[in-house]
């Protein structure tokens, strides 16, 4: 019982949690060029339209050291998140196989318990 609660406070409040820690966000924007960064989701939703995140992105790849920058800091970023989200992982399979070993030994305690009776009384 105590191995599912705790794999359900993994699965869903850890792992599911978004990145938003201040001193992470603080390390990651340090670490990015002032422009927008029109390889990440977050950057690409500051465009009114297609036409405009093409003119952006064609204006950017032609300054090599702009597009070394904003690619390098994606990722950057995206190794931070990968790290995070593998650490809680991690521990969310650990107790996910706790809860299934818990569960697995109660009912052989039950089957046992049952069994025992008939087994003892012949």
């Amino acid at each position: 019982m105590c191995g599912a609660i705790l794999r359900l406070y993994f699965k869903f409040f850890r792992v599911n949690k978004t990145f938003s820690s201040e001193r992470t966000k603080k390390h990651l924007h340090s670490c990015q060029s002032p422009d927008i960064n029109a390889t990440f989701f977050g950057g690409i939703i500051h465009f009114k339209n297609p036409v405009e995140y093409a003119e952006y992105l064609n204006e950017i790849t032609e300054d090599h050291e702009k597009t070394y920058k904003m690619f390098s800091a994606q990722l950057y970023a995206l190794g931070h998140i990968n790290a995070y989200k593998n650490k809680h992982l991690r521990k969310a399979i650990i107790f996910f196989g706790t809860a299934i070993l818990c569960e697995l030994l109660i009912i052989m305690s039950m089957a046992w318990g049952r069994a025992l009776q008939f087994l003892l009384t012949t």
